[in-house]
């Protein structure tokens, strides 16, 4: 890819090594930065982005594919270093991402507690409240819309709800890239659906999709499993067909 840059950021879970794939698109006038990781990850971004000949202070919009901690977690931290940059989402997400709504998986997560009788259950659910609950919101989201066209590089926004409502893809027509948020996943350098563990509209997610063939796609960038590349098409039209 000659615009598309993954970008994986790593952190340690115990024994457990994870990696949450952001992505930078090199436009003429700067850099357009996708999603930015969990809580902390300034230096991460970076140091990974310095690994590939990028900097941060290049960066001139984040395009944020959805509200969850792990790709919004250090945006305020972006912002607070790196003052100016634009930060474009969806009208559905753009009240989580200020703050003026509550995330979404919090008000879940607080219907559960209230229902919940397991003391055991009640304890995850108290430790995943308080994680979400501080989660730092930001001042101003610009407002994208499906199909719109940014000037850097010619990127394309596309609107693939399920997984949140809102959540969107970015297509790189120059790298026939797409950075899919947690639309699609992969494990070792196959596709695959979204985690219906984290999906809260599993049917809408697979429906959307399918908005994807319309593209010419030729390497994914997954936030869960990296990059994919090869008959991407053909793998798509699988997955909707079959559901794995």
């Amino acid at each position: 890819m000659n615009y598309t840059t993954m970008l994986p950021l790593e952190t340690q879970f115990g024994d457990f090594k994870a990696y949450f794939n952001a992505a930078a698109v090199r436009g003429d006038g700067g850099l357009v930065l996708v999603d930015t990781g969990l809580p902390g990850f300034l230096q991460k971004i970076e140091e990974t982005m310095a690994k590939e000949g990028l900097q941060l202070s290049e960066v001139t919009k984040i395009i944020i594919t959805h509200h969850d901690g792990d790709h919004i977690g250090s945006l305020k931290a972006v912002l607070d270093k790196y003052p100016g940059i634009e930060v474009l989402s969806t009208a559905e997400q753009a009240p989580y991402i200020e703050g003026k709504q509550r995330p979404l998986r919090l008000q879940l997560a607080e219907k559960k507690y209230a229902s919940c009788t397991s003391e055991e259950e009640k304890r995850a659910l108290a430790e995943e409240i308080q994680r979400l609950s501080v989660l730092e919101t930001i001042g101003k989201v610009t407002v994208v819309a499906d199909g719109q066209v940014l000037p850097e590089r010619g990127i394309k926004i596309i609107e693939v709800s399920g997984h949140m409502p809102g959540h969107l893809c970015v297509y790189v027509p120059a790298d026939k890239a797409l950075i899919t948020g947690d639309a699609l996943t992969a494990r070792e350098g196959r596709l695959n659906p979204p985690d219906p563990k984290f999906t809260l509209d599993m049917p809408t997610a697979m429906k959307s999709l399918e908005k994807l063939l319309d593209y010419d796609i030729e390497n994914v960038v997954c936030y869960h499993g990296g990059l994919v590349t090869g008959n991407i098409g053909e793998r798509l039209r699988e997955i909707i067909k079959t559901g794995k």
